[in-house]
């Protein structure tokens, strides 16, 4: 008989492999998600010793359809849903809970083609969705587009990030809409590291598209540009009711507490009043040279495996720079990568010096 404790061994042996260490952030922060740098803004720290000054009630208390719906909640969805200029917007604890709830609910039956570099939590969504998957090759239309044209009985689905969160690299969104339209098939992007940054006025990539259909579904997450937590899945009217009714992900779990909402209130407010933070940010991004050259705040650079990548980690945190390692099952096995984040709070003289001491040791 196998048992529970020989399980356990073998399980722990594969985890003993991956030498995972919880980091406290210490140094120059060259490896967060924080993009925007508003983790210590002093505007939105001033805003909520406001609302934590008159507020009393701390605890959602429950679910959405129990107790844990409020006014400042739905307002908030509804001030994102304009943000993002989308008819509605439901919000999720998080990116990878409001992925798997869109995915399993709206795609289960469908033929679903998915880049083959998406987050684990699109990756978990195909699978609960229980239908179809196709890899299309990453970025790769063409391949998407022969995949696409074959004879099928089944809705379709195409899935990506808009911008990858191990590489940096930017889907073609208006191509991928119109392979979307040309197969009447739905649109689903992650704007996950787009979100705060890109478009107009910071809502994502999707905010190019002149023309964004009832088939376009897109998540957001509240926890990398925006600073703050939580995530918000903007869709159209009939694909919300869907999921508000039928996702357990949203059903069966508890609403975000209050001071929460007033957080995610108080940076859009930030946000959409001055854009000065992203001007900064993408300032930075055209000083970066070299190694560090990049169209979004995103940088990977491949190394040869886990060890090496992990020397050069501590040889940099030695010298003030934070960056960060991903290893499998972050990147694929062949693909150990430094992950780079470039942030609005970033000085140039920062950029310039974190560049000459990579050079040094890659």
């Amino acid at each position: 008989m196998f048992s529970a404790d020989h399980h356990v061994f073998f399980l722990h042996q594969r985890a003993e492999k991956c030498q995972r260490d919880f980091r406290v952030l210490n140094g120059i922060d060259f490896c967060s998600n924080d993009y925007l740098s508003l983790k210590s803004d002093p505007d939105i720290k001033k805003e909520l010793s406001q609302f934590f000054s008159h507020e009393n009630t701390w605890c959602s208390t429950g679910s959405r359809l129990v107790s844990g719906n409020s006014e400042n909640l739905l307002k908030l969805e509804e001030r994102f849903a304009r943000f993002v200029n989308r008819p509605c917007a439901l919000f999720f604890a998080n990116g990878y809970q409001a992925n798997l709830a869109a995915i399993s609910i709206l795609f289960s039956g469908c033929i679903i083609f998915s880049d083959e570099f998406n987050h684990a939590s699109i990756i978990d969504g195909v699978r609960l969705s229980n239908g179809d998957k196709f890899l299309y090759r990453h970025g790769d239309l063409d391949h998407l587009e022969d995949a696409l044209k074959k004879d099928s009985n089944k809705p379709r689905a195409i899935i990506t990030e808009s911008i990858f969160s191990t590489s940096g690299q930017m889907s073609d969104i208006a191509s991928l809409d119109f392979l979307a339209r040309k197969y009447q098939a739905f649109l689903m992007v992650d704007e996950a590291h787009a979100t705060g940054v890109f478009g107009k006025s910071g809502a994502g990539l999707l905010e190019e598209l002149l023309y964004r259909g009832d088939h376009i579904v897109s998540t957001h997450s509240c926890g990398k540009a925006l600073g703050s937590f939580g995530s918000f899945v903007a869709c159209s009217n009939k694909v919300y009711e869907i999921i508000k009714n039928l996702s357990r992900s949203f059903i069966c779990t508890t609403a975000p507490p209050p001071y929460l909402t007033a957080h995610v209130h108080a940076v859009l407010r930030r946000i959409q009043n001055e854009s000065v933070l992203r001007e900064r940010l993408f300032e930075n991004i055209a000083h970066a040279r070299g190694i560090l050259k990049t169209k979004s705040p995103i940088i990977s650079v491949s190394v040869n495996n886990d060890q090496c990548a992990l020397f050069i980690r501590e040889h940099m945190a030695q010298n003030g720079f934070d960056i960060a390692v991903f290893r499998y099952p972050s990147v694929p096995k062949d693909r150990v990568q430094l992950r780079i984040t470039l942030h609005s709070g970033n000085t140039s003289e920062q950029i310039d010096r974190l560049q000459k001491e990579l050079e040094g040791i890659l």
